[in-house]
């Protein structure tokens, strides 16, 4: 009798620890399901006629969305970490221009941990120029005129990249950027070979910039559906984690260089004298920080130093 109380608890003890992995499975189940949360910027421009942009077509992926006006974005900022993507609509800051420079630190820790910032309608100083303050290589100067293509379809995409996938070229905005970084990877380009719009990757996070907005027909749902997949795909996770640690390791084994000191400089004059680098310091080997990867391109630096200048 004692042996069979003994087998009978035992049983109810696995029986009690399968139920328990069964409910934490389904638990992370429906977690992996749980539709995406998005905040929306906008401003009173046009009497707020921007505030809605995104509204019927995260109605229609079942996503939801809370709305903040720009001169409440302390709110936002404040419960960044509940939003899976964050977007600037239209004329986001066109109207009570805020100093988003004062917030830098927080997107940049949002992105960093995996969030999503996607800025349309960068056409103005007050919607981009606040994004370097995030990383350099958020970089998208406006061109300040006219292109005379609107609404006529882009003629370049970016084949292949996972956020394009199956999407259509939408058409062209009024204004392209004058100078954007080279670290941002093109999505779509006008046809004078300016970018129209461009991703970045921060940290395990995405940042979208764009000059094109709602009346454009960007974004799309299909854009915002691909959009998810790749911001929580385990993979691209994985490789930006990788880069991160990378980045990290660079910082921290910085080598030490010996830079010799001499009495006759020489002439900086656009030509190399015979004899005059030749015990210079040399460095052959470089790392991008911006671009998180070795510079490919083969560069030789050559350093001397003087008691007052290098």
């Amino acid at each position: 009798m004692l042996l069979s109380n003994k087998i009978r608890i035992m049983m109810e003890e696995q029986l009690r620890r399968i139920l328990l992995a069964l409910v934490l499975l389904l638990v992370s189940v429906v977690s992996s399901f749980a539709q995406p949360k998005v905040a929306c910027v906008y401003s009173t421009f046009l009497n707020s006629a921007y505030k809605s942009d995104q509204t019927q077509i995260l109605a229609s992926l079942g996503w939801s969305e809370d709305i903040y006006e720009n001169i409440h974005i302390k709110e936002l900022v404040d419960k960044l970490s509940a939003y899976d993507v964050v977007v600037m609509n239209a004329s986001y800051n066109y109207d009570n221009t805020q100093d988003l420079t004062v917030y830098a630190k927080e997107f940049r820790a949002y992105i960093e941990k995996g969030g999503c910032l996607v800025v349309t309608d960068a056409n103005y100083p007050q919607h981009s120029s606040w994004l370097t303050s995030i990383d350099p290589i958020l970089l998208w100067n406006v061109a300040g005129q006219g292109n005379n293509v609107e609404g006529k379809q882009l003629p370049w995409s970016n084949p292949g990249h996972p956020l394009l996938i199956n999407e259509k070229n939408p058409t062209a905005p009024w204004i392209y950027p004058g100078q954007t970084s080279p670290y941002m990877v093109p999505l779509y380009k006008a046809s004078n070979g300016s970018p129209v719009a461009g991703v970045a990757e921060i940290g395990e996070g995405i940042v979208v910039v764009t000059s094109m907005y709602h009346q454009t027909g960007w974004p799309t749902s299909g854009f915002f559906s691909n959009l998810i997949k790749w911001l929580k795909d385990s993979s691209r996770i994985a490789a930006a984690k990788e880069i991160v640690e990378k980045s990290k390791q660079q910082l921290e084994n910085l080598p030490n260089l010996n830079v010799p000191s001499i009495d006759n400089p020489p002439v900086i004059d656009g030509k190399v004298s015979s004899g005059e680098w030749d015990n210079a310091a040399v460095i052959n080997s470089f790392y991008d920080l911006y671009g998180r990867s070795d510079v490919v391109q083969p560069t030789k630096c050559r350093i001397q130093r003087t008691q007052d200048d290098i």
